[in-house]
């Protein structure tokens, strides 16, 4: 591969696919840390909030915020289930740090580039290897995703 052709993957694919993973794994990220949160705050606050209608049974607008909370702390479960934030948010910085780092090898003549011929290529292969993974993945994902009740 000569060095035009090198830099034309660099900018039109490897640059282009670190920058989505990198931006898949922020907002997945930020996703999984506000359904987190609301799970934490609606875990505690129901406990806390029914033992409170308990001592004050003449509140009933206790047992109503009580129903409320456990039914955000459920919708929240579910969504976290459904979604997998947590875990594409994980998968999706892995693969983006396994691109970065392969430039780092790349530059360094380390590993497999040490003695190679055409360091360009072996780039080239390891960097649609890293992202064939994660496209595997991927797919693995949607394959066993419990399929929705029928009518939906």
């Amino acid at each position: 591969m000569d060095e035009a052709a090198f830099e034309k993957y660099l900018n039109d694919r490897y640059n282009d696919q670190v920058n989505w993973y990198d931006q898949k794994a922020m907002r997945y990220r930020r996703w999984s840390q506000t359904w987190r949160a609301t799970l934490i705050a609606t875990s505690a606050l129901t406990p806390v909030v029914l033992v409170s209608h308990f001592l004050e049974p003449t509140q009933g607008w206790l047992a109503w915020v009580a129903l409320g909370s456990a039914v955000v702390n459920l919708a929240a479960t579910g969504t976290m289930k459904t979604f997998q934030f947590e875990e594409h948010w994980q998968r999706y910085r892995n693969t983006c740090e396994d691109l970065r780092s392969e430039i780092h090898f790349y530059r360094a003549s380390a590993r497999e580039y040490r003695d190679a011929q055409d360091k360009h290529a072996i780039f080239v292969h390891r960097v649609e290897e890293i992202i064939g993974r994660e496209r595997k993945a991927w797919q693995e994902v949607r394959e066993h995703r419990e399929p929705m009740p029928a009518g939906h």
